[in-house]
């Protein structure tokens, strides 16, 4: 059998390896890297405020509730002194001079569960109490008949009503203090060190859920100070070492809210 030249010099097609050379790998690596380090700062960004808007609905429909309740009562619920859901003290809603911060009573503002928020941490709540009960949001007495003579209201002083609120809420802005700014402290009762301080009908806080300023309580800044009735502004904005949520409401807000019946509007309204 004869051999020709073409059979001897026929080559083999071997298939070449297929897959990444080192510099394509390296390239590759490097733009995970990059994307890794994007994602892992803008997600927890994302969450915060997610959190922070979720925190800030929350308090939204507590305001609500507070504010039905005040319409039904005539003044504001005391604070949840035990974490029993109920204001002051027991299912009876014992309410001492000295209730004055504590959790939202989710039971007595009738809420299906307790007040909590985004991270599941109780809201903190305070309310405006005055040893003068003509002032005291927390209670509801006769307080029209402090009030000059006017025709209007004579057929309701004999009767407990919004009207008696809306003197309390009078009289409680006449002694709320000025210089509300966003360094200002919010003071809803007591005396609170340093600053500038405004008192307000009622304020919710949250903690935030961190203790960003390392103090080893959850409140950061001044809202860790004593007395516990202290809170910073609503306006202080969020930074490494502050986390809070902190809304107030005035006594000019409520009483726009609830003293619209012309025989309340009174001499100030």
């Amino acid at each position: 059998m004869q051999v020709t030249d073409s059979a001897v010099h026929r080559r083999v097609c071997v298939p070449r390896p297929q897959g990444f050379t080192l510099l394509e790998l390296s390239v590759v690596l490097v733009i995970v890297g990059v994307l890794y380090a994007i994602w892992s700062w803008t997600v927890p960004w994302l969450n915060e405020e997610v959190m922070l808007e979720r925190t800030r609905k929350i308090m939204g429909e507590t305001q609500q509730a507070l504010l039905a309740f005040a319409q039904t009562n005539n003044r504001l619920p005391c604070p949840d002194i035990n974490s029993d859901g109920y204001e002051g003290v027991g299912v009876a809603g014992v309410c001492a001079a000295t209730d004055v911060v504590g959790q939202v009573p989710h039971e007595t503002l009738l809420l299906s569960a307790p007040v909590r928020d985004a991270r599941h941490v109780a809201i903190t709540y305070t309310l405006y109490r005055n040893s003068i009960a003509i002032a005291d949001l927390g209670v509801i007495t006769n307080r029209i008949d402090t009030m000059d003579d006017v025709d209007a209201l004579d057929v309701l002083t004999s009767t407990l009503n919004i009207c008696d609120f809306c003197e309390a809420l009078r009289n409680g802005s006449a002694a709320a203090g000025t210089g509300f700014a966003s360094t200002s402290t919010l003071l809803t009762a007591g005396g609170c060190a340093g600053g500038a301080v405004l008192n307000q009908a009622y304020v919710l806080a949250s903690s935030g859920g961190e203790d960003a300023d390392g103090d080893a309580a959850l409140f950061d800044g001044d809202n860790a100070i004593a007395p516990t009735t202290c809170f910073a502004s609503p306006l202080q904005g969020r930074s490494a070492a502050y986390d809070d949520v902190v809304s107030a409401v005035s006594f000019k807000t409520l009483i726009g809210e609830l003293c619209h019946t012309p025989v309340c509007l009174g001499p100030n309204p």
